[in-house]
């Protein structure tokens, strides 16, 4: 079993841990035909994953490379790819990324929310969903994904957005923009459309960014003796020391 000394470049498998959740939640495995419920401190293999909410919940997940999710209610995402490279036992810098890491994820419905540290540079981490590809740069976006359309907000930090699988140059967006993604009228192509938030949708967004800015505060992964990764939950006062 790898252990945090068998070599930082090694790649191992990332976990998510599941940081709260409010009414019922879901989780299933590829491999598994049925689903089960999320349940609050529940550590598992994020990579190959689905986890939805239904119309009166939501749910927090904290990721081992120290970002976090927040999932609206009525969401479905799919972690498509999740590995990173083993990481120190001690950091001096808890609000950065741990190691580099490969994070793919898939909205296929619904309203998140994405907080991120200080990224390595050599990683990648992509939201997709029915109508877009998104480079997240860091460190505060929400999406949100319906039948006609994705809506890409940016808070704070960068992110690229472009038509699902178009050839188009994506476009940055800067705090305080929003990225409308959806079909031209021949459903030929896919346009993207760059506004500023408007002040009613800031409100929910402050929200459901503000749940997943929490809990990657109260949140620590690390090694075991064994050389396996586990999550911790610090205390208000040592969370409170970690600036995000």
């Amino acid at each position: 079993m790898l252990t945090a000394g068998s070599g930082l470049h090694a790649q191992i498998a990332g976990q998510l841990f599941v940081a709260g959740v409010h009414g019922q939640a879901t989780f299933q495995r590829a491999d598994n035909d049925q689903p089960q419920s999320l349940t609050p401190k529940q550590s598992t293999l994020a990579e190959r994953t689905h986890i939805s909410t239904d119309g009166a919940s939501q749910t927090t997940l904290v990721f081992s490379n120290n970002t976090a999710l927040h999932l609206g209610e009525r969401t479905h995402v799919e972690i498509l790819e999740f590995s990173q490279q083993v990481f120190p036992a001690v950091r001096n810098d808890l609000d950065a990324e741990p190691s580099a890491s490969q994070l793919a994820i898939k909205a296929h419905r619904g309203a998140l929310a994405f907080v991120t540290g200080a990224l390595q540079p050599e990683s990648r981490v992509t939201i997709h969903t029915p109508h877009a590809d998104i480079m997240v740069h860091g460190r505060k976006c929400a999406v949100e994904v319906s039948d006609l359309e994705t809506r890409v907000f940016l808070i704070e930090g960068r992110v690229d957005a472009s038509g699902r699988g178009s050839n188009s140059p994506a476009q940055t967006l800067r705090p305080g923009q929003q990225a409308i993604v959806r079909h031209a009228a021949d459903r030929a192509s896919i346009t993207v459309a760059i506004q500023p938030i408007m002040d009613e949708q800031q409100a929910e967004l402050d929200a459901h960014v503000s749940h997943a800015s929490l809990a990657r505060r109260r949140v620590l992964f690390d090694f075991t003796e064994t050389g396996s990764l586990r999550a911790m939950e610090m205390s208000p006062p040592e969370a409170s020391a970690v600036v995000r």
